[in-house]
This record gives structure tokens, sequence and C-alpha cells, in this order.
């Protein structure tokens, strides 16, 4: 069986995320970017994607693929990872994956809003990208074989998904994210999603106040947080948090602070982490 520790890694000074691996050469196919739109009842509006198709997307035309979604930052666009990572192409090229960037829209915080009818995110991308993708390229449609990642307002969103989506979703991952909205009131856009601040709608739709929901899943959970970044004391107590409940999970803080030289250094070991979920032997568990 595979098995994640309680803690895999808690790296403090050199850690393991500021030795980045190089990505390996990439095969003799390149990879294929596609910029997808998808008509959304939930937003009403076209919304796009990016998608990025491994090497053996085309050299392997019965295979079929998992999927990771990655999800941009508060203030963010779809074309982020490769307009501010171009080297995800590269590690894409080397990886067994279809790796799937969703427009959030600059301030959705990827939740369906309590107070705004028209602010749909969640709705919309756990109800019209999936379908979308599952229909249009070859992937391998189950829950143990998709995953959600992101950075900031990204890796909140993409725990949120997770937990309340958890047919859909078999790991998901976070970098520098905020894990505890009620600590941002007036800020980052979240007074036009959750209303003027009030405790307890806030708690409810913040992922520190989750944890309850995890005790009958069975989800991988990575996250990661560098040691100059603003929201890394709600990193180490939901760290904490899954570590007195007993809900396995991989942490990981390096040397770092909120931004794009941080997320490029963090990024290579989140898309490690996936694809050896993915790669995991049919039928056998990935957590303990």
């Amino acid at each position: 069986m595979y098995r994640l520790p309680l803690m895999t890694a808690l790296l403090l000074g050199l850690g393991a995320l500021a030795c980045s691996p190089e990505p390996k050469a990439a095969r003799p196919h390149t990879v294929r970017e596609v910029v997808v739109r998808i008509s959304s009842d939930a937003l009403h509006r076209p919304m796009e994607a990016l998608v990025l198709l491994p090497p053996d997307y085309a050299a392997d035309t019965a295979r079929r693929f998992p999927v990771l979604y990655l999800l941009h930052g508060y203030g963010g666009h779809f074309t982020n990872w490769t307009e501010r990572i171009p080297e995800i192409r590269n590690w894409v090229g080397t990886s067994s994956f279809i790796l799937v960037c969703p427009d959030g829209l600059h301030d959705s915080w990827y939740i369906d809003s309590p107070v705004d009818s028209t602010s749909r995110m969640a709705g919309f991308l756990t109800r019209e990208p999936i379908p979308y993708v599952d229909g249009t390229f070859r992937t391998r449609p189950e829950r143990a074989s998709r995953a959600v990642s992101g950075l900031s307002m990204g890796g909140h969103g993409a725990y949120w998904l997770a937990i309340q989506h958890p047919r859909l979703f078999g790991a998901a991952g976070s970098m520098s994210g905020v894990m505890d909205l009620s600590r941002h009131r007036r800020k980052y856009g979240l007074e036009a999603v959750l209303g003027s601040y009030q405790k307890d709608r806030y708690r409810a739709h913040s992922i520190r106040y989750q944890l309850h929901r995890l005790d009958t899943l069975e989800l991988a959970l990575y996250f990661d947080c560098g040691l100059n970044d603003p929201f890394l004391p709600e990193n180490l107590e939901w760290h904490q948090a899954l570590k007195q409940a007993g809900v396995p999970h991989t942490f990981q803080v390096a040397p770092g602070k909120h931004d794009w030289a941080y997320w490029r250094s963090a990024l290579p070991h989140q898309l490690l982490f996936f694809e050896q979920f993915f790669a995991r032997p049919e039928g056998k568990s990935f957590v303990d």
C-alpha cells in the first residue's frame, strides 16, 4: 500500500523546495497547448482555459490520461502559469498527465457567493470544465485520476473544491494558500464575494474550518509555503490541525516569499507529488 506519513516533510532552512529539481529534457514530441472556450450556464458567459497535453498524448493515441487542474491566484489569469513560469512546458513535457489551467476571474475565490447570485465559480468549475475536458480529450474520467491545486487564492480554491466535492477529486494541493478567510476582512475582494464581515459566514467558507469534512475522505493532500510568506502562520496552523486530527498530508516549508520566484521553485514538487499519485498501482490507496 502506498502511504503518506502524517507529515512527510516539514522543511526549514535550506529545504527541498529551495533546491528544485532540474526538469528532464523534453521528449521528441512537444507539449501541445490548447486554449478552449467553455460555455457556462453557471456564470452566464464563456470561460477560457489553457490545456497542456504531454508528448505521449500525441505519441500514443489509444492511451487515456489523468488530469491536474491548476488554479491561479487573486488578481491573476489562466495564462499566468505559462507566462510567469515558462518552464512549466518542460515539466509537462516529462509528465504523464494533462494539465488544465482554468480562468477563475480576478477575485472569485473559487466559491459560490452567498451574497451575489451571479458569482458561482465553484458551481462552474465542478459542473462544466470537467465534463468538457473529459468529453474533448482522452482522459481517465474518475476521481482517482483527477486532482486540483493552485497558488494563493487558488490554493484555497483547490482545497475548497476537493473537500466540498470529494467525488470529483482524489488529490489536492496548495502553494502559499490562504487558509482562513476570516483573517482577511476588507482585503482581496472578499467583501464582494462574502459580503460585509460576519465571522460565522467567513469561517464557513474557509478551509481552516473544514477539518470535520476530512474525517471520512480518502484525499491525498499536499501543501507548501515560503518562510517569509505572510500566510505562513495559517498554513502552519492548518498543518497542526491536520496532524492532531490524524489526517495524512504532505507539508513543506522552504525559503521564499509570496511571489513567482517561490512558486517557480515549488511547482515542480507539486507536479511530482501528483505524478506519483496518478502512477500508484490500480486499486492501491495513496493515503493511510
